[in-house]
């Protein structure tokens, strides 16, 4: 059996957009796991419990995910967590490639 929290890439840098009140904004994803993400952007971040679609980057595509803001920090940082929706299985069927080190380095260089 698949162990899905070996895949836990605490220290990655994944290009993401995300939409939250009808608008796209540019973002980091700075931690990334099979349940959610922690990302990192210059602008305010969305409160918690906002819904959102996450789109990570990796090379020419994207990968939107459902999710919910459940966390975010008060400095201007703008750093915010987020779980996704969706399945434990689904969520590892999709987010495999981003969570394996090889593809997350990739990843960092890949523009959303």
């Amino acid at each position: 059996m698949f162990d899905m929290h070996s895949f836990h890439h605490p220290e990655c840098s994944i290009p993401c957009r995300y939409k939250w009140r009808r608008r796209r904004w540019n973002a980091q994803v700075v931690d990334l796991s099979f349940e959610g993400a922690i990302i990192s952007q210059s602008s305010p971040a969305p409160r918690p419990g906002s819904q959102l679609i996450v789109e990570l980057g990796l090379g020419g595509g994207r990968l939107p995910l459902s999710a919910k803001v459940v966390y975010r920090q008060t400095s201007s940082q703008g750093l915010f967590g987020v779980q996704f929706g969706g399945s434990c299985e689904d969520n590892l069927k999709r987010l495999e490639p981003f969570l394996k080190p090889e593809m997350a380095s990739r990843a960092s260089q890949a523009e959303v």
